[in-house]
């Protein structure tokens, strides 16, 4: 019997230890904490965070850049985030998202949480298509509540209801970020941001968006600040019945702050004047005279 008892003592123990290193086996090191993030270095690994809830308030950090090769995982590669994803300056590229339903969120991750982060990541060729029309799409996220800073974005968006470059909805921060995207379809378009009621400092978005309600950075800014921002993005609403900005389309709350913001203007390719953000000709874009009110770090 004591026999028996030593046994399954030893069955256990040896269990424990080989589900701790198959767990370790997932990442390329790391055990997800600040000081030591768990490393991702294949597209496997990234995958495999949406698969297990209990990461996803933990700590990450890109070692390579990840190529999913036109891979379709899905409406998003991440679930719902409150960890720290940390980029590294490597890139997470050529990846399709979308096969959602009319109330799904397409994206990197589904929605960033309060606290999450997602810092200093490269993401490339993104393709976000609904053929079903989901709720929001975004080539980071769908819903920001935390901070997604120094982040660069180039993507091709959909027919999507909501949509932004690098997030459809911003309750959040969004500083020191660049979007470089087409966003085509019938819904509300913003070249960063689509519907921001949060921050957004120091960001810049270029490209396409054609659409319902429809502008160079975001389409509708409901709260928050935004400041330091421009947008070259060609803007267009492609129905009589549109409305476009050049910078933002609509300002729902009069307190909301727009500080040394610019676009460029219709003539140059841009937007719309609507008197949300200071319009700038294709020239005056290029002349750091235009940009009042920046500090041009390494200048008088």
């Amino acid at each position: 019997m004591q026999r028996s008892h030593v046994q399954i003592l030893i069955v256990s123990v040896v269990l424990s230890v080989g589900c701790s290193v198959l767990q370790g086996a997932e990442f390329a090191g790391g055990t997800g904490t600040q000081a030591d993030p768990y490393q991702i270095a294949t597209a496997e690994q990234l995958m495999s965070i949406r698969s297990d809830v209990t990461l996803w308030d933990e700590h990450f950090a890109l070692v390579c850049d990840i190529d999913m090769e036109n891979r379709s995982v899905g409406p998003t590669l991440v679930g719902t985030f409150s960890g720290v994803f940390d980029g590294r300056g490597f890139r997470i590229a050529n990846v399709l998202l979308g096969r959602g339903d009319a109330s799904c969120t397409v994206g990197l991750f589904r929605n960033i949480q309060l606290g999450g982060v997602v810092k200093n990541l490269i993401v490339e060729g993104v393709c976000i298509s609904s053929n079903y029309g989901a709720t929001s799409g975004a080539g980071i996220c769908g819903a920001n509540l935390g901070v997604i800073s120094k982040c660069s974005v180039t993507c091709q968006i959909c027919e999507v209801a909501t949509a932004g470059g690098v997030a459809a909805w911003n309750y959040g921060v969004i500083e020191e970020c660049r979007s470089v995207c087409t966003i085509l379809g019938s819904g509300t378009y913003g070249g960063l941001v689509g519907v921001n009621k949060g921050r957004i400092s120091n960001c810049w978005s270029s490209g396409l968006v054609w659409g319902w309600h429809v502008a160079g950075l975001t389409a509708s800014h409901e709260d928050g600040e935004i400041d330091n921002c421009y947008s070259t993005c060609q803007v267009q609403g492609i129905w009589p019945e549109s409305s476009a900005g050049g910078l933002i389309d609509a300002l729902e709350s009069p307190g909301s702050g727009i500080m040394s913001c610019y676009f460029l203007d219709l003539n140059s390719g841009g937007g719309p004047d609507n008197g949300l953000g200071e319009a700038l000709s294709d020239s005056q874009m290029k002349q750091q005279a235009s940009f009042a009110g920046w500090d041009f770090w390494g200048t008088d």
